[in-house]
């Protein structure tokens, strides 16, 4: 199969099976063999999807089908089957419909849950304490008309600010489930532009960047979605590496391409973790064992960085990748993994399928189109 077809189908976000005349998978993309427990290869067991892919190769409209999902969650599955690219074959997407159930469903939001209840509890930490006591402290000041116990206030005050102008932020993201813009982003081009932002604060602590390029001299690879929002994605995490930095510190970020894949990475990273022996994999429940086991001097994270960590790694997401550490030799590194592509459209899989689907319905027109070409030019006599 052309490369082109393998990348359209693998980046969509529904699964995605071929089949022959004969029920037999062609190809099944990594989704769908998931859900449906197909493998190319293999027959399309009896039931309601050989019924409808026999009734779509008779030249019948088929209306969807549903199916409980393989991996035995408990979801249903909703199965479209359409021609193929040929007479001679099948094409289906595949979609969940209703999510899991029972203890699978309780299991999957169990730590959605405890990271939310982290999170207030840092929220409540460093928000709702720090007010109460700046509020009684100011109300003091004001009925003892002292002017200068205002300084020390206002400066709590503005980190308080600063620390909920990033919630909101949080917020505003977590609840859009999907990118609207379609900027064309060089991420070197807007890493080495961040640097500008982040400067008077490496310069305030004395540390020094060291940025390198993999491979240094290829063509620049593009990531399509939000530019402003990868640019904060950018700045928090370059905020969080100067803060854990030590002072007198040069930090390495390296840029690297793989072949569709675009990596910042942070060598010997100390942002959004505790002490190195006490690190563990980020992921959804990260926050938890990070605020159960504490920060290197014991303490718990503060909730600008936890908040922060939340946030970039919803942004990423939006964009179709994720962030990630790798501990080698008790060195951690902290990666920026997205893919050079579209951003993923969570909020409208239907979409997605549709444009599949038109796709596949105008590549079939056109290979019809050429095979008449081609047999009119056989048939057609020679010129003298």
């Amino acid at each position: 199969m052309h490369s082109t077809l393998l990348t359209i189908f693998e980046s969509l976000n529904s699964g995605f099976i071929w089949m022959d005349r004969e029920a037999r998978v062609r190809y099944v993309n990594t989704l769908g063999c998931t859900m449906t427990g197909l493998q190319v290869g293999g027959h399309v067991p009896a039931g309601p999807l050989m019924r409808a892919v026999q009734a779509t190769l008779e030249g019948h409209a088929t209306m969807p089908i549903r199916l409980p999902n393989a991996n035995g969650d408990g979801s249903t599955l909703k199965i479209d089957v359409m021609p193929g690219l040929s007479r001679d074959d099948t094409m289906a997407f595949v979609e969940q419909v209703t999510a899991p159930t029972g203890e699978a469903m309780a299991s999957a939001a169990a730590p959605s849950n405890i990271g939310l209840e982290n999170l207030l509890t840092v929220i409540r930490t460093d928000l709702a304490e720090p007010w109460q006591r700046c509020a009684a402290a100011m109300r003091e000041a004001r009925d003892a008309d002292d002017m200068a116990a205002m300084a020390p206030l206002m400066q709590e005050l503005d980190s308080v600010g600063a620390i909920l102008s990033k919630l909101i932020d949080l917020a505003q993201i977590w609840s859009s489930g999907s990118l609207l813009a379609d900027d064309r982003i060089e991420i070197w081009e807007l890493l080495r532009s961040t640097w500008e932002t982040v400067q008077p604060l490496a310069n305030h602590r004395n540390v020094k960047v060291r940025f390198t390029r993999f491979p240094a001299d290829a063509p620049l690879s593009c990531v399509y979605g939000s530019e402003s929002w990868l640019r904060r994605v950018l700045v928090e995490c370059l905020e969080a590496e100067l803060r854990a930095a030590q002072p007198g510190a040069t930090v390495d970020i390296e840029y690297h391409q793989q072949g569709q894949r675009i990596m910042v990475v942070f060598r010997d990273s100390g942002m959004f973790a505790p002490s190195r022996s006490q690190s563990t994999m980020l992921s959804a429940g990260t926050a938890t064992a990070r605020i159960r086991q504490g920060a290197g001097n014991g303490e718990p994270p503060h909730a600008r960085d936890l908040i922060g960590q939340h946030l970039c790694r919803q942004i990423v997401e939006l964009h179709g990748g994720h962030l990630r550490e790798e501990i080698d030799d008790d060195v951690r590194n902290f990666l920026i993994d997205l893919p050079a592509g579209a951003p993923v459209r969570s909020m409208t899989p239907e979409i997605d399928i549709q444009q599949a689907q038109q796709y596949a319905r105008d590549l079939a027109a056109l290979m019809a189109r050429r095979r008449t070409k081609t047999a009119a030019a056989t048939a057609s006599p020679a010129k003298e």
